[in-house]
Formats: structure tokens, C-alpha cells, sequence
């Protein structure tokens, strides 16, 4: 523990900060759990297990290994991310066990899909179970610490929450930001109630942060630059498997590949209909063309598909194959409206627009389709991944777009695929080329993790 972070956390400033902070926290948890209630009327998965988000979980029995480790990822994304991480970590010491929460009912099917052979369940022994994230209430997190016993927490990207931290510090269970960014964007926040959020970065045993600006904006918060460490993003190390063969027929059968394929990934509000204008006039050149459109939350799939009604586009919904089989053929559309078949809807496409990007939201995951070896496009806004973007764009990999150009964008791959293959080439070679970031990282924790071993050991 750095002395800045003790230091940064006691001072009579962060204490009060912290206690009104708490205070605010606690009136409000009654709206978050009416918020919980609102969202399960989409996703009914919001609506069970309530009881976690205050802490109340029990550690399974059959829960295998004497060290346990607490990862935190918000939702699929992060647990993606983290899958490279949390196998190894597995991999390389039986001792060790996994507690995983997630703050989304997404994020959890995330972690049942990708860690299936570890979990915990039907009454039979492993060595992962799942939580949802208790919430930053000084009693939560205390009856979750009680009841897990961590040896160290692991937080991905960019959740920083002051009690979380303040209590596992006062528990003496070090904790670590991994694959840490933080955008100009960010820092100009944290920075208006740097009181509060200075003390909470400081309590970090260790940062491992993505790039060098981000180190550098951390280190401006008052971070120590010795509990810092600028490791690459682990999404690079990411494992794009497609091994449900099933899903992969169908995808194949369905998608014709003669036919230009384009997908919109990951979109919001207001990106959706900017995509379906631009496929409308594409389909004006390219009348066989297929817009594959898949947005980012689930909630939003019934508000997509009455755009889709309104442009008069002919589309179907992946929820309707394969009873509908050989329907997509004869669609302008396909709305995915499914969880987790991201990859395989990739790799039947010539192009990528990755979404959250066009709007003021920063933008989503670019490694993917590039991993793919798929072009990629986005809009604007890329400060989630400033400085992929920038390399990625460097290589030749991805174009920016805006509204008013993403439809000319389209149409020129669609008029030279060969262009779209080469360009695709070379984002899969560039991300095969900064690959190793898990590596350094599980570097930076093996010592704290070997000690906590150790110590509950003896």
C-alpha cells in the first residue's frame, strides 16, 4: 500500500467528502432499486437476486481453493476482457479460487457462458461463482467481504467506487485497477470532485493502465507513478472463439456470401436510424446488399424494429430463425435481437461499424471485428478507446465517419470488397501484434497474489 494512498484517504477533506458522499448514496439506493424494478420490465433478470446488491451472498461450500480472489467487471465487455486474465490466474495456482460480480444481468450470462467449466453449480464442486456487485454502502460491502473472504480485489477498466476501496483497504485486502483508461473526458470529472475521487485512485495497490496518457492523467490525480504501471490493453489478448458450431451453420447458411454484408454493432439512440438511411441509399447501388443491425441493449430491441417497420426496409428477426429458414435471403435487414452472437454475426460480414460512436458515448470495442480480420468503421467519438483507435487507424484498419459521410464509406467498400478484405488483414495483424498485455499484467500481481496465499496458508 502506498503511503499517498493512506495518506490521500484519512484526510479530514476525503472523510467528510466520503461520509456525505455515503450519505447521498443511501438515499438514493431506494430509486436504484426502483431503477433495478423498471429495467426488469425488459430483462426480468434485474428483478432477481436482489439481495446481492446489498451484500447478501453466500460462499458456496463446494466453492474449490484456499485463496480467494474477487473480480469485478460492470457487464460484457469487461467480463470479456477479463477471460485471458481470470484463466490464467486459474491456470497457474490451484490454491486459488474466483468470486466474479458483475453489475448486469448481460455481464452474468457473460460470465456462465465463458467460464462454464470453473462455476459452481447444481450441487457441484468448482472454482467460480458469481455475485452481483454489492453497492458502494459501507454495511454491503462489508457483509459481502464477510461472507466471500477475498485476498485481493481485481477491478477492470474503470469502476472506482471510495468505500469499496476504503473498506477493503481498512480489511487489508489490496486491491488493483486492471486495464485501466481513463479519457480526457474522464479526468475533467473525476478532477471536479477530485476530493473524493483522488483519495479512492491513491487507495489502488497497484494500477496497470492501459496507455501512457492514461498513466500520465492518473498520475495528475495524484496517483503515485511508482504503483503505476502502462501495460497495453488485455482486450488485445482477448479470446475470440466461435466454437458454437450450431450457431456458426446457421449463421453461414442463412447469410449468403455473395452478397456486400455489413454490420452496425453496438449502436444507441439515435444511431439506429442514421444506419438504416444510409443502408436505404446504399440499396440504391447495391440492391443485394444486407444490413446485419445489432443494438447494444436489449430494452431497445422492439424500439429498433419499429424503425425498421417505418423505413420499409424488409427485415426479420434473428429471434425468428431458424423456423423462418432461408428468410434472410430475401431481407434488407437482419435485426439481431440475441445476446453473446456478436462474433458470429462479424465474421459473416465484409465491414464493421462499431457503434456507441456516432453519438456522445465514446464508442465500443473495435478489437473484435479487427481480430476478426474484418474492416472496421466508427464515428467520432472513440475516447473508451482513444488510443486503439488512434493505432488502429495508423495501421490502415479503421476509418472515422460521421453521419452525413458513413453512408459514401459504405459504398466504397461495398464497391471494392477486395479493399475491405485488405483492409481487414491488417487490423488482425496489427492486433496479433500487441498481444502480451495479460502477461505483464498477471506480472505486476503475482507478488501480492503469491503473498496473500502464503499468508492464508500459514
Amino acid at each position: 500500500m502506498s503511503s499517498s494512498g493512506k495518506a490521500g484517504g484519512r484526510t479530514a477533506e476525503g472523510r467528510w467528502l466520503r461520509l456525505a458522499y455515503t450519505q447521498l448514496f443511501r438515499l438514493l439506493s431506494p430509486f436504484m432499486l426502483l431503477r433495478l424494478w423498471w429495467r426488469g420490465r425488459a430483462q426480468p433478470a434485474y428483478r432477481s437476486r436482489w439481495r446481492e446488491r446489498f451484500g447478501f451472498v453466500n460462499r458456496p461450500p463446494m466453492l474449490l481453493g484456499d485463496t480467494v480472489v474477487w473480480v469485478h467487471a460492470v457487464s460484457v465487455g469487461e467480463t470479456q476482457a477479463a477471460e485471458v486474465l481470470v484463466r490464467t490466474l486459474l491456470a497457474d495456482d490451484a490454491s486459488l479460487a474466483i468470486v466474479m460480480t458483475t453489475t448486469t444481468p448481460t455481464g452474468a450470462a457473460q460470465v456462465r457462458k465463458l467460464f462454464d467449466a470453473y462455476l459452481v453449480k447444481d450441487g457441484q464442486p468448482g472454482r467460480l461463482f458469481h455475485s452481483y456487485a454489492p453497492f458502494d454502502l459501507p454495511g454491503s460491502i462489508r457483509r459481502f467481504i464477510k461472507e466471500t473472504q477475498p485476498k485481493a480485489l481485481l477491478v477492470m477498466e474503470t469502476e472506482v467506487w471510495p468505500n469499496w476501496l476504503a473498506i477493503c483497504r481498512a480489511c487489508d485486502v489490496p486491491s488493483y485497477l486492471i486495464n485501466a483508461r481513463l479519457s480526457a473526458r474522464s479526468a475533467r470529472g473525476y478532477e471536479r470532485v477530485r476530493g473524493l475521487a483522488a483519495p479512492a485512485f491513491q487507495t489502488f495497490t497497484h494500477i496497470c493502465a492501459q496507455a501512457q496518457a492514461d498513466a500520465d492523467r492518473l498520475v495528475a490525480l495524484g496517483v503515485r507513478a511508482d504503483s503505476l504501471s502502462v501495460t497495453g490493453s488485455i482486450k488485445f489478448d482477448q479470446s475470440i472463439t466461435l466454437d458454437d458450431e450450431h450457431l456458426r451453420g446457421l449463421v453461414a447458411e442463412e447469410i449468403a456470401t455473395e452478397r456486400f454484408v455489413w454490420v452496425a454493432a453496438s449502436t444507441h439512440e439515435g444511431e439506429e436510424q442514421v444506419v438504416i438511411e444510409a443502408h436505404a441509399g446504399l440499396l440504391k447501388t447495391h440492391p443485394d446488399a444486407l444490413l446485419i443491425l445489432v443494438p447494444r441493449h436489449p430494452d431497445r430491441f422492439d424500439r429498433v424494429d419499429d424503425l425498421l417497420e417505418r423505413s420499409g426496409l424488409r427485415y426479420i428477426r434473428r429471434s425468428l430463425l431458424p423456423a423462418q429458414r432461408g428468410a434472410v435471403k430475401s431481407v434488407d435487414v437482419l435485426l439481431v435481437d440475441s445476446m453473446g452472437e456478436l462474433l458470429y454475426f462479424y465474421e459473416a460480414g465484409h465491414l464493421a461499424f462499431v457503434g456507441g460512436s456516432l453519438v456522445d458515448n465514446g464508442g465500443h470495442n473495435p478489437l473484435e471485428p479487427a481480430a476478426l480480420g474484418k474492416a472496421v468503421m466508427m464515428g467520432e467519438s472513440q475516447f473508451n478507446f482513444a488510443d486503439i483507435c488512434t493505432q488502429l487507424s495508423g495501421a490502415g484498419a479503421l476509418i472515422t465517419v460521421s453521419s452525413k459521410t458513413l453512408q459514401t464509406a459504405i459504398e466504397s467498400y461495398a464497391q471494392n470488397p477486395e479493399r475491405a478484405r485488405l483492409t481487414g488483414e491488417k487490423g488482425q495483424a496489427f492486433v496479433e501484434r500487441n498481444r502480451g498485455a495479460v502477461k505483464r499484467v498477471y506480472e505486476r500481481l503475482l507478488p501480492g497474489l503469491r503473498s496473500s496465499s502464503q499468508a492464508t496458508a500459514s
